[in-house]
């Protein structure tokens, strides 16, 4: 492009802009707080979305239609995985663990040694198969970090369409005291910082479980 056609472009543009600032719509405030929303709204059951993408980010998804076969179902995977030491200091979810299957550890100076920990969470994420774990849960900050494997117990009701209806749900829930830490944990933890070859389990759990009722 010759020197003279760059000045009249550059020329065009600048006239361009002074006809908009001096014939400038004025934008309501209404217009200007439209939501759009960056993905499109799923045709799918929230549960049947947490599962795929759930799934599909690596994790392994269990659905039971009561507790007793979340009980059944639970027990098990520990015996097929031979997951003999479980860390779990929720009560409620701990009786869930069969006396013949595997120990339970609840005290949080044991997280460290117990290769496996189960655990309730905040909320799932349906379009992104995320769990949000918080610093408020019973196995506290330390438990999505110093483990082989995590295994969720979680309900229906817990599941929502995406991250920021979670991120709402969870500042409605403790308005008063906010956690000091919140994770979402999408499948194994994984990284590829390093030559660009990808590890699993690098800063947290190699195999991630969600046992839905």
């Amino acid at each position: 492009m010759k020197q003279y056609e760059i000045i009249e472009l550059r020329e065009k543009v600048l006239k361009r802009i002074r006809n908009s600032l001096i014939n400038k719509v004025e934008i309501s405030s209404e217009q200007q707080n439209i939501e759009v929303k960056a993905f499109p709204t799923s045709t799918e059951s929230v549960e049947f979305e947490f599962a795929s993408n759930f799934t599909a980010a690596s994790g392994f998804f269990y659905f039971s239609d009561n507790r007793q076969e979340l009980k059944l179902a639970l027990n098990a995977l520990l015996k097929e995985k031979n997951f003999i030491n479980v860390y779990c200091s929720n009560e409620e979810i701990a009786d869930l663990i069969g006396t013949g299957t595997a120990a339970v550890y609840d005290n949080l100076d044991d997280l460290t040694t117990v290769p496996i920990v189960l655990s309730e969470c905040e909320y799932l994420c349906a379009r992104t198969g995320s769990i949000m774990m918080s610093s408020f849960l019973s196995c506290g900050r330390r438990g999505i970090a110093s483990n082989d494997a995590l295994i969720v117990v979680a309900t229906i009701d817990q599941i929502l369409p995406d991250i920021e209806d979670a991120i709402q749900a969870i500042s409605d829930k403790y308005s008063e005291e906010f956690p000091s830490q919140i994770t979402f944990v999408t499948g194994p933890s994984r990284t590829a910082d390093i030559e660009n070859q990808l590890v699993i389990g690098a800063h947290g759990s190699t195999e991630v479980y969600v046992f839905l009722y």
